[in-house]
């Protein structure tokens, strides 16, 4: 048994993973909720394995821990605290781990199962015998038929009685209760002294025609009373019986298609009666309601027909009209003017044409299905040769007690007595299944395999529907779980899928670890993940002896007996938590079912080893049936068998040594797998160990039939330092001979195992650390080697299992960032290609087939190794060469990480090279989880460390890390992006942020006014780097000029461009905001580039406080002046008017106003550039006038500095007075007032509310909010503009190179697309408001809203938010896809949601 694992999985509405979630019992389960999904005031809820509730312990915020303990089906699902609504996730199936002495316990893929016939062992007390020479060949659970009394058929899964054990286990017990107390301690007697475990059959389809209980409750088998719609398949199945009786010989069978002509000639009697069964009666005169007889009638007709009367719903012989009448009125086809005769004209043509259509359609697959199973029974060679007439020529599908063929004719089917009389026999379907019999046209069309012995039950909907059969069948549930250690669910696809959960919760609850397997013949895998996961299915069973060729073996082997191919990469998950995902439906490979003919049949005897050793490589649990490796040459049929199995002998001593390898392999943690089809008969089957490197091959030679050809010779080169085999194994059969025993099943007798010198099936040769294995291998044999990888790569991979795995790599990773600087983690984790070309490097890593990686550093490897196969392209170029660790060790030599690393990597440096992507996949992750609890820690403001389950007490939430993370890729040291630094400093790069990457990464392009301060306290103070952000603040108060900041800094920084009006108020309000931290930074230096008196450059000294009265000061006096350089070379798009800057407060109102029609002097500064679309030179925004955000940001520093010197009462209360008067709409607030299209609803309006909320009349602005939320917000930004307004155009594309003026060249900026940093001023506003008003905050609703952050986040190769979206969220590819104030705006916001949290 593993090592127990911690899992996380994420749950979410509509999230359904494919395949089965799959974990083992005994491991620890966490829940988190999907990216896309904020469980609002939900918890997740969980249904266990027995139907009863499972605790859910909330261990953090965002993350939950499962009480995890009967093994199988967890369902999970979203429940509300009354629980009104139910949001169903997901199933995870919980693998038992089976319990016991000797080599227990065994996990499901160690299981190694035999077949056996109860009623061929014999008494139990023989049973010793029976199984000893089972245990010897390595078999650990005996797989039994029902235990119960068989019927009058003999066969094994037809049962006399439920509550009734066999006779043949020659018990004393009287009674069933005294039978079970019996057999109950005679199997726990032969478990100890074996060491086995035992599964049994559970039957719950059908029970034995000769069954007396069921004839007490004609209401728990289907009958042609209780289920009508079986009318036809009876009268077709009595028609063909009595045709079958008619002929005399089986010369009438041979010429099949004259048989098939007599056939139809038959039953044309029948197919005129199905035709009068089917059709819908000729109407008589009624009443119609009135309504549209446009629609078409006969359309209307067969629809109905398809729905309601297709399947049979029968009554007195016709299909009821009834229905058809009342739709036909509810829908209102026909006028009231229409007559009577127009009715009953539709009906006859519908039955004419279409009745007669489908009726055929049934003739036809009766009479394909009949004549296929008569040329398979007494035809074709292969088939089955029965004699005719003393076999009928087919199964019957119904069984009528006490009744002759002659007699039957005389039923009355409709009369409830006779109805009762005829019960359906149970059956065998592929595909299709019969589980709800009110709907399938299986018996009707002849679609069944039927069992003639069996009656099928009906159990209705729930126990309510049908108390004694549901009470009948968990008692013989409850009774089988209790006795034996897993359960076989016998003709499972056709078992309603309802009743098997049912009663498989009723099992678990006597035996919470109860292992369970099944046969599916669905049509699809997906159908059977379904059913494996509503059941708790551990182990679907696959049967190799039924590939069509060696092939296709290789084919199944491949699909069902992988789990990870060797090599492949596993993400260690974050914390040691590895993410649930799901898989395949768990194998249990059979060389042979016990129901299936003798594979000896179809191959030759010796084809045995391939089988087998195929088998045994497999990752799975196996299994075969009794007499397989005996060699019984005959199938031990389930009905005609009456021997008993031999209590002496042995098995086979090659199939214990290839039982002893499965096991060990299993144990050993071999859990990596390759199936290689070397020619057509020699497969090669690797078994590899995913840290040490060792492997396994079983190579196999096929001898598939008799003419599969001579010896193969052929070899195989891999790198290795000792090869080691371990079993050579060949059949000779030259002196096989058989007689049956007419007592005992026996097999061949003669034949010999040969484990052969080793030198005449394959030779060993050595050269370099390269083995070669030279094979000459007859048909039908079987190699097994064990090879070590080469001494260098034992030794590497001898270190990664040691410090890396399961040394001490994390603590000294961890120690090593603990001194790491922020800047650092910049430079290690990001960059984008042109941070990198900018300070001289030679960019990022290239993938040959891929393409560049996002990141220079590490984080950029993460976008490749998530969820990476041995076919991606990443993963081949590793392969090749260790070419990402030097790319990575060279850029960060100059870092001590950098060092510690080269050291590291040159011990793995000789791992074999098809592991160097699971090696580096492995530090990789490591580092990078190492680092995020570094950020983690030194970014939090307040709170505890934060712990592995990525949240804890009042530290970061996961999302809020990833946040933080996605911070750290804005902020770095890059050469040439013209910052002034905070002090004049030389020889040191200025931190800078870059306003998005990679659009906004260097250069002049790098720094933005306005988007360094709107983000900065999101980036900076929420993220504890208050000094940091105190730097960035000064450097830019040193360009401060006109009363303005510069939007742009030139690459030297010595030509900054004052065209904005916007940025010295975000400016002004980061002021603030670190005054309030440090207060003492009012008075903090500033090395001013530009004289504050007539901005000529010129150095002096001034403090923060001043810069700030003199952005006031400039603006009261008035600000209008013309950009130095005017003209096409400072910007080509702008006409020269828009070159004039105008600011100032406006006399009238106190509010701060600017900017004309021919610019743009805030963020919506799209410019027009079409000169085809006549755009050119125009903004699209300009805003001028009072623009809301301004007047909210001006209103906020005025009150600031009136608390620091004073003196600006008057100018504050003048805003206050006005502010409503001039913006309020009656629904809205106007986006800017005295300008162009003031009116107009935009989320400027947010910024104000969320900073300067008691400008607003709670009143208005609750409107307003409701009014902006249901307008403007997206699902990840809010839409610039209203749909409701004529420009709205919410599709950006820059390279439009159209003439329609509004988006050309994505004129359409801000005119639509939904930005993401304005979400978090409206969230902040809804905040702000809630705090204010009525104090309550609904924490869960705004975590709901960041749903799709959290999601984005998460898939996004640049793991940060984007720019901006189109319409509803829609990907947009001009949008920056990682941008500085789309983080920034939700952290700040997310920090404020804390404190109020708190």
């Amino acid at each position: 048994m593993g090592t127990p694992q911690k899992w996380v999985l994420e749950l979410g509405p509509g999230v359904k993973p494919g395949g089965v979630l799959r974990i083992s019992s005994g491991d620890e389960l966490f829940l988190k909720p999907c990216p896309g999904f904020a469980p609002l005031s939900l918890s997740p809820r969980c249904i266990g394995p027995s139907g009863a509730r499972v605790d859910v312990l909330r261990v953090g915020r965002g993350m939950w821990w499962v009480v995890i303990g009967a093994a199988g089906p967890y369902r999970f699902f979203w429940d509300t605290p009354l629980e009104t609504t139910r949001i169903d996730t997901a199933t995870v199936l919980v693998d038992p781990v089976l319990q016991g002495p000797g080599e227990y316990p065994i996990t499901v893929d160690s299981i190694v199962l035999l077949s056996h016939l109860t009623k061929c062992c014999g008494p139990v007390e023989r049973w010793r015998g029976v199984f000893e020479p089972v245990v010897k060949t390595g078999y650990n659970m005996i797989h039994l038929t029902p235990v119960q009394q068989l019927g009058v058929s003999n066969s094994s899964y037809s049962l006399h009685s439920h509550h009734q054990l066999a006779d043949s286990l020659g018990l004393n017990g009287k009674d069933y209760p005294s039978q079970l107390k019996e057999f109950s301690t005679a199997l726990s007697s032969l478990k100890r002294e074996l060491n086995l475990t035992f599964l049994t059959d559970v039957v719950w389809n059908h029970v034995s025609i000769c069954n007396r209980e069921i004839l007490e409750h004609p209401e728990a088998y289907y009958n042609l009373h209780n289920t009508p719609n079986l009318i036809p398949a009876y009268l077709i199945d009595r028609e063909i019986s009595k045709f079958g009786a008619s002929l005399k010989s089986r010369e009438d069978l041979l010429d099949l298609n004259n048989f098939e002509t007599n056939l139809r000639n038959y039953i044309r009697p029948l197919q005129a009666q199905l035709e009068t069964l089917y059709s819908v009666p000729v109407p008589a005169p009624t009443s119609i309601t009135p309504g549209d007889h446009s629609v078409d009638l006969q359309l209307e007709m067969r629809n109905l027909y398809s729905v309601d009367w297709k399947r049979g719903n029968t009554q007195s012989g016709t299909v009821c009209l009834e229905r058809l009448r009342k739709r036909l009125a509810d829908r209102s086809i026909i006028d009231a003017g229409a007559q009577d005769e127009i009715l009953r004209s539709e009906v006859d043509k519908f039955n004419r044409h279409y009745v007669v259509g489908y009726v055929q359609e049934i003739v036809d697959s009766v009479v394909s299905a009949v004549r296929g199973t008569v040329d398979h029974r007494f035809v074709q060679e292969g088939g089955s040769k029965l004699e005719f007439p003393k076999f009928q020529l087919v199964d019957r599908y119904f069984h009528v007690s006490d009744c002759t063929i002659e007699e039957e004719a005389h039923l009355d089917v409709w009369r409830r007595e006779d109805g009762e009389r005829v019960k359906t026999c149970n059956g065998w379907t592929m595909g299709e299944s019969t589980s709800d019999m009110s709907t399938t046209m299986a018996y009707t069309k002849r679609q069944v395999v039927s069992w003639g012995d069996s009656v099928k039950l009906r159990y209705g909907q729930n126990p309510g529907d049908n108390p004694w059969l549901w009470d009948y069948m968990k008692q013989y549930t409850c009774d089988m779980a209790r006795l034996f250690e897993g359960l076989r669910i016998d003709n499972c696809h056709n078992t309603p899928l309802h009743v098997g959960v049912w009663m498989l919760e009723r099992a678990r609850e006597v035996n919470p670890q109860l292992y369970v397997m099944a046969e599916l013949f669905t049509d699809s895998e997906e159908r059977d993940c379904d059913v494996i996961n509503a059941m708790g299915i551990n182990s679907c069973i696959r049967e190799l002896s039924q590939a069509h060729s060696f092939r296709h073996l290789g084919e199944l082997v491949h699909h069902y007996g992988e789990s990870k191919p060797c090599g492949s990469v596993e993400n260690p998950g974050y914390g040691g938590m590895k993410e649930l995902k799901g898989c395949r439906p768990r194998a249990m490979f059979m060389e042979q079912t016990h129901d299936n003919p003798c594979p000896f049949d179809q191959h030759p005897i010796s084809n045995i080893l391939a089988l087998s050793g195929a088998m045994c490589a497999a990752k799975c649990a196996i299994g075969s049936n009794r007499g397989y490796d005996e060699m019984v040459p005959h199938h031990i049929h389930v009905v005609e068998e009456k021997r008993l199995y031999p209590c002496d002998g042995e098995l086979s001593p090659t199939k214990c040594a290839l039982i002893r390898e499965h096991k060990r392999l299993e144990t050993e943690g071999y859990s990596e797998t390759f199936v290689d089809q070397v020619r057509d008969s020699v497969m090669v089957l690797t078994r590899h160990h995913p840290t040490t490197g060792e492997k396994y091959l079983f190579v196999v030679a096929s001898h598939w039939s008799p003419a599969a050809g001579g010896r193969q010779q052929f070899s195989i080169s891999l790198p290795g330092s000792d090869a080691k085999i371990c079993l050579t194994a060949t059949m000779n059969t030259d002196k096989k001979h058989y007689t049956e025993s007419p007592q005992f099943i026996n097999g061949y007798t003669g034949i010999k195992y040969n484990t052969v010198e080793i030198s005449s099936l394959v030779q060993i040769s050595h050269d370099n650390d390269v083995i070669t294995l030279i094979f000459d291998l007859p048909p039908g044999s079987c190699v097994t080697v064990h090879l070590s990888p080469p001494t260098p790569a034992q030794e590497a991979l001898g270190y990664y299992k040691r410090y890396i795995l399961q040394g001490d790599f994390d603590k000294d990773i961890r120690e090593r960032f603990s001194v790491l600087s922020l800047s650092d983690v910049n430079y290690l984790l990001y960059r984008c290609a042109e941070e990198e070309r900018v300070d001289g490097c030679g960019g990022v890593y290239g993938v040959p087939g891929h393409g560049d990686l996002p990141y220079a550093g590490i984080a950029g490897f993460l976008s490749v190794l998530k969820d990476i196969n041995t076919s991606h392209p990443f993963y081949r170029n590793i392969t090749e060469g260790w070419w990402p660790v030097d790319y990575t060790l060279n850029r960060i030599k100059h870092l001590p990480i950098g060092q510690y690393l080269a050291t590291v990597f040159g011990h793995l440096r000789d791992v074999p090279d098809y592991m160097r992507c699971k090696v580096f996949s492995d530090i990789i992750h490591r580092l990078y989880t190492e680092i995020r609890y570094h950020v983690g820690n030194v970014t939090r403001s307040y709170g505890d460390v934060i712990v592995s389950d990525g949240c804890h007490g009042n530290g970061w939430s996961e999302f809020e890390l990833d946040l933080v993370m996605s911070s750290l890729q804005m902020l770095g040291r890059v050469g040439k992006c013209g910052v002034p630094a905070a002090r004049n400093e030389s020889g040191t790069k200025t931190l800078s942020m870059a306003a998005g990457l990679p659009h906004f990464s260097h250069g002049f392009m790098r720094c933005w006014g306005r988007d360094t301060f709107i983000a900065l306290p999101g980036l900076l103070l929420a993220c504890n780097r208050l000094e940091e952000a105190k730097d960035i603040v000064l450097g830019f108060a040193r360009t401060l000029r006109y009363g303005l900041i510069p939007n742009l800094l030139s690459e030297g920084g010595e030509r900054p461009r004052y065209n904005c009006r916007d940025a010295v108020w975000w400016w002004c309000r980061c002021v603030v905001l670190i005054c309030e931290q440090d207060p003492s930074f009012s008075t903090a230096i500033v090395h001013r580039n530009f004289s504050p008196k007539d901005d000529t450059p010129l150095e002096n000294e001034c403090t923060i406080l001043d810069c700030v009265q003199e952005v006031i000061k400039r603006h009261v006096a008035g600000i209008s002046f013309t950009e130095e350089r005017a003209g096409p070379e400072l910007d080509e798009h702008l006409m020269y008017e828009g070159f004039l800057i105008q600011a100032g407060f406006h006399r009238d109102t106190g509010f701060v106003f600017g900017g004309s029609r021919h610019n743009c002097g805030t963020w919506m500064d799209k410019v027009g550039s079409s000169d085809m679309a006549g755009n050119r030179g125009i903004p699209a925004t300009p805003r001028d006038g009072s623009a809301i955000e301004l007047v909210g940001l001006s209103y906020l520093t005025l009150k600031w500095l009136n608390k620091q010197v004073g003196g600006y009462a008057a100018l504050i209360s003048q805003i206050e007075g006005n502010f409503e008067k001039c913006f309020w709409t009656g629904t809205h607030y106007k986006d800017t007032y005295g300008g162009v299209g003031d009116g107009q609803l935009r989320p400027n309006q947010c910024v104000t509310m969320a900073i300067a909320p008691e400008l607003f009349s709670p009143d208005h602005l609750a409107i307003a909010l409701r009014e902006v939320g249901l307008k403007l917000a997206g699902p990840l930004g809010m839409r610039t503009l209203s749909p409701d307004d004529p420009s709205y155009r919410p599709y950006y594309d820059n390279n439009n190179r159209g003439s329609d003026w509004a988006v050309a060249h994505g004129f359409n900026y801000h005119q639509g697309p939904e930005w993401v940093w304005c979400m978090g001023f409206y969230l902040r506003a809804r905040l702000e408001y809630e705090r204010f008003t009525s104090g309550t905050i609904d924490p869960d609703w705004y975590h709901k809203v960041l749903s799709p952050h959290r999601e984005y986040i998460k898939g996004n190769l640049y793991q940060g938010l984007p720019e901006l979206t189109n319409e509803g969220g829609r990907f947009c590819e001009g949008s920056c896809p990682t941008q500085a104030w789309s983080t920034g705006c939700l952290l700040e916001f997310l920090t404020a949601l804390k404190m109020c949290e708190d």
